[in-house]
């Protein structure tokens, strides 16, 4: 019996040694735990260093992100002031052309009016002097106490002489034509210059405008 005793305290010995085992192999560990414990809180406290840092770089970065905004903007509106320009000058080219473009039908009109006035001088010299004609002609038979076909009158103190040198029908009516085409030209011309004219001062007003909007 005795015996018997004594081999269930070996067992509760033997237990017991394996749950000091137990016991100093968790010690040895909790003393790692703590260790590696400690080694964390030391990263955790330079890591909560390094976030406070980094919190204060975002707040750098949102500034700047701001900062951004605002250049694209200024940058945006400084590329529209850049289209408009380049629009502006190929606008300005195209009413240098129209100025010059009006210049010319100006000159032109001026010329043809010349031309056209001359013509009609001319024709109007010619005209006359083929009335002067007829009249001579018509002269050449009236007599005294005669009655003239024109005017009735049997009294004729002044006959109109014939001139030495008139046009013929022919030649009056060539000159007739040529004045009156110098006449229709001239007109085209006027018509031209006005409507030139009209472009030119619409584009002069909108140019104006645009010159306020840069």
């Amino acid at each position: 019996k005795r015996i018997a005793e004594i081999e269930t305290q070996y067992r509760d010995y033997d237990t017991l040694t394996q749950k000091n085992s137990i016991i100093n192999a968790l010690k040895e560990n909790l003393k790692a735990v703590s260790q590696s414990a400690t080694e964390e809180a030391k990263k955790l406290e330079v890591l909560t260093s390094e976030i406070s840092i980094l919190k204060e770089k975002l707040s750098t970065i949102s500034d700047t992100g701001a900062e951004k905004e605002k250049l694209l903007r200024e940058k945006e509106q400084t590329e529209n002031k850049i289209l408009k320009a380049e629009e502006l000058s190929s606008r300005l080219n195209t009413f240098s052309v129209m100025l010059i473009d009006l210049k010319k039908a100006q000159e032109n009109y001026l010329e043809a009016e010349k031309v056209s006035a001359r013509e009609n001088d001319n024709y109007n010299s010619l005209n006359k002097a083929f009335l002067d004609c007829q009249a001579g002609i018509l002269a050449e038979n009236l007599s005294d106490g005669l009655p003239c076909p024109v005017c009735g009158s049997s009294v004729h103190p002044k006959k109109a002489k014939k001139p030495t040198k008139a046009p013929t029908e022919a030649e009056l009516k060539e000159a007739k034509r040529i004045t009156d085409f110098a006449a229709k030209h001239t007109a085209e011309l006027s018509a031209r210059a006005s409507e030139l004219m009209g472009k030119v001062s619409a584009e002069k007003k909108n140019l104006i405008s645009v010159l306020f909007d840069l």
